[in-house]
């Protein structure tokens, strides 16, 4: 039985305490009556798929059913933090998204085809589902992917389960009423000629569920024997026979040997492969449904026995189970959370339940058709319609209190599109619920996570105090908006949002630089968003550049690229830093040069408030002219120098542990240069190299101290120069941490 956590009954905190001595007799008893419960469902399922142009082939399925058990219980043998007790089964809910065919075939409607046809055509249907199955867990787990199964949406995940235990309840009910199809509508017609037999169906169904309010794990199987006890005690008394009771329906028609079909492999020369291909939809129905189930008993039992299960290895040991089962026309198995849960609640400790448990299945076998024959009728349906109450509760009605109002309807609606349309329907709106849910989360997830003026972020590039002047009085004229995640039709609007809002200030951005950095993927209409970005742009006059785009995303925005005229405003580049650079640039030359020209004498003049002081300083300083390419500063070096620039530019360069030096900065005229070391007295920390012709003037730590002891105002000047230019590194540093993040 298919059941998954959250009930109380999985609760650690109700698991007996045993002691050495009684754990193998526990564990021994335990897999008796798991294997009991086991032999119950699978006579259930049998009698529901296998009836009417089916029955002769219901002894072979009850044992291809039991086969199941045993491979979903030996495959979990391999998987490591799977316990000891563990318990695989064959699945009911899967199974019962296949029970259109099985009425199909059963009805003997399908001309042409002999009952013993249409029992091998519907155990290759279960084989097909079994093996979709094992393909789906093996191609799982061979990407590692068993996770992503976990992202689909609670009330979608909810609603499948829940219609599937609907399914059950009316499969049982259309058994015992002898429905000509499992339907609301047919269950009603039929409850006049056959209410006595619902009635007995659903009151032995209500007092397995009474029972197991009592003890989850041997509730319903106390309500099972007391059902067959009470059953043929009814005969005894009346003075009835086993054949009486069958004259009466109470017990299935007993096959006899000679009309049972056997397993062999001329079963697939008679198989209707057409009609298992027009069964494609159910199969996959039931392999994505059985997916679902088994990851979420994976999930049951890590929370109900605190394990830490080996996803990875369970999805490929039960997937290679389910190839194999599928092979010989076995269903669906892998292991089930209530079983095991239900032995943990008996005592069971290790692997010595899964030996009993393999071992009464095994004698279960042997006997299949006897206990096939000789259970009443109404006592497997009763187990059908407990099993679905109890999914339907789990799934659907106790969701009431623990879901939104808006996912409870959601699972609601797949489970009302069920009854009144079929699995299928109620499968398709189910998946396009999740697209939309997923649409809708998504999209409300912010796009923008960061948004910055030149005050909060700029480029690598040291400037003179006139040039960082004129920046920080208009530094809201360029905007860096760092993005993240998937672009897509519901999420690029917000990013449209962002740039309206941005554009309608008073005093609107002149550049608006767009981090792709963090940008995972785009569509479609995301793209056709940043043709719309460049329309409401051009009406403003401001720049758009993207920005750090990965290499995966490069070809879907060349595409955009080559649509480009020179006088787009929206342009490409390949690092934010790079785009900072060419709009702190681009604001600059909107001012005379007058205003942004620098210079050693500038940067020393603007510290010291003293041209006088200024010219004296660069006097006892040294020229000094650099060629391209040349290193003013080596990485390590224990020299102290101190270097202002008058013109050219430099780059400096970091060394990475694998070997590499990445460029981190650009220095521009007016920048100093070797404060660091000069002051903290270590080594140099960055190789600094000429990108241009340089010009610097150089002063040593000997010629610093005599001039700056000959005038105490000068000292305090510089000081006050090198304070200032450290902290304003300080301070970049700090935000390029903060983007990392």
């Amino acid at each position: 039985m298919t059941e998954f956590p959250g009930d109380p009954a999985l609760s650690p905190a109700a698991e007996p305490q045993s002691d050495a001595r009684g754990e193998g007799l526990a564990s021994g008893i335990a897999g008796l009556l798991v294997a009991f419960n086991l032999l119950c469902q699978a006579v259930a399922l049998s009698g529901l798929l296998f009836t009417g142009a089916l029955a002769s082939g219901i002894g072979l399925s009850t044992a291809l059913l039991i086969i199941s058990c045993i491979a979903a219980t030996l495959a979990l043998t391999s998987v490591r933090g799977m316990p000891g007790m563990a318990v695989g089964a064959l699945q009911n809910v899967p199974i019962a998204a296949l029970l259109p065919a099985a009425v199909l075939l059963a009805s003997g409607s399908i001309e042409g085809m002999a009952p013993t046809a249409a029992i091998a055509t519907m155990l290759a249907i279960l084989g097909a589902s079994a093996f979709t199955l094992g393909a789906a867990m093996l191609a799982l787990s061979a990407l590692d992917m068993g996770r992503v199964v976990r992202l689909m949406p609670h009330p979608v995940s909810a609603g499948f389960l829940a219609s599937a235990g609907m399914i059950l309840v009316l499969a049982g009910l259309y058994r015992v009423a002898d429905a000509p199809e499992p339907t609301l509508r047919a269950l009603l017609a039929a409850s006049e000629t056959h209410g006595p037999a619902i009635a007995l169906t659903l009151g032995l169904a209500g007092a397995m569920g009474l029972l197991a309010r009592w003890r989850v794990d041997l509730g319903p199987m106390l309500g099972i024997l007391l059902g067959i006890g009470g059953f043929y005690g009814f005969l005894a008394w009346q003075g009835l026979s086993a054949e009486d009771a069958r004259a009466m329906e109470l017990l299935p028609r007993r096959i006899l040997p000679e009309d049972a079909v056997g397993w062999s492999p001329a079963l697939l020369s008679a198989v209707d492969w057409a009609f298992v291909w027009e069964q494609t939809p159910l199969i996959l129905a039931a392999a994505m449904i059985g997916v679902l189930g088994a990851m979420l008993n994976f999930t049951g039992i890590e929370l109900a026995l605190r394990s830490e299960i080996d996803t990875r290895r369970a999805l490929s040991a039960t997937g290679l189970s389910n190839v194999g089962l599928g092979l010989i026309g076995g269903s669906i198995g892998y292991v089930s959370s209530v079983n095991t849960v239900s032995a943990s609640l008996l005592g069971a400790r290790g692997q010595l339940t899964r030996v009993v448990l393999v071992l009464g299945l095994a004698i279960g076998l042997v006997y299949a058709r006897l206990i096939v024959a000789f259970t009443p009728t109404f006592v497997a349906t009763a187990l059908l319609v407990y099993m679905g109450c109890t999914i339907l509760w789990r799934w659907l009605l106790r969701q009431w209190r623990e879901q939104s109002r808006a996912d409870w309807t959601i699972a609601a609606s797949i489970v009302v599109v069920t009854v009144l349309f079929g699995i299928l329907p109620a499968i398709a709106l189910g998946i396009v619920t999740a697209s939309l849910i997923f649409a809708i989360s998504y999209a409300r997830l912010p796009v923008v996570t960061q948004l910055f003026d030149l005050n909060g972020r700029r480029s690598a590039v040291d400037r003179g105090p006139a040039q960082t002047d004129v920046l920080d009085a208009r530094a809201d004229k360029v905007l860096t908006m760092t993005l993240q995640g998937f672009l897509f039709f519901g999420s690029v609007e917000q990013l449209l949002d962002h740039i309206r809002a941005a554009l309608a200030r008073p005093n609107a951005p002149e550049t608006i630089i767009l981090d792709f950095r963090k940008v995972s993927a785009l569509d479609s209409a995301a793209l056709a968003a940043m043709r719309k970005l460049e329309y409401l742009a051009e009406q403003h006059e401001t720049e758009i550049v993207i920005a750090g785009a990965r290499p995966q995303l490069a070809a879907s925005l060349l595409r955009i690229e080559a649509m480009l005229t020179d006088r787009s405003v929206l342009r490409f580049a390949p690092s934010v830093d790079e785009a900072l650079e060419r709009a702190e640039d681009r604001l600059l030359q909107d001012h005379p040069p007058a205003y942004w020209v620098e210079s050693a004498h500038t940067t020393i003049a603007d510290a010291l408030q003293d041209d006088r002081l200024a010219a004296q300083l660069l006097a006892r300083m040294h020229r000094e002219e650099i060629s391209e390419g040349a290193t003013l500063i080596t990485f390590g070096a224990a020299d102290e120098d101190i270097y202002v620039i008058e013109a050219g530019r430099l780059a400096v360069f970091t060394h990475v542990p694998d070997g590499r030096r990445i460029r981190v900065r650009s220095l521009r005229p007016g920048a100093i240069v070797g404060e660091i070391a000069s002051y903290a007295r270590l080594p140099r920390t960055a190789d600094v190299v000429a990108e241009t012709p340089v010009v610097v003037y150089r002063i040593d730590p000997g010629t610093l101290d005599t001039v700056l002891s000959e005038d105490p105002a000068l000292a305090a000047a510089w000081h006050k120069m090198i304070a200032i230019t450290l902290s304003e590194k300080i301070h970049r540093t700090t935000l390029m941490l903060r983007e990392s993040v």
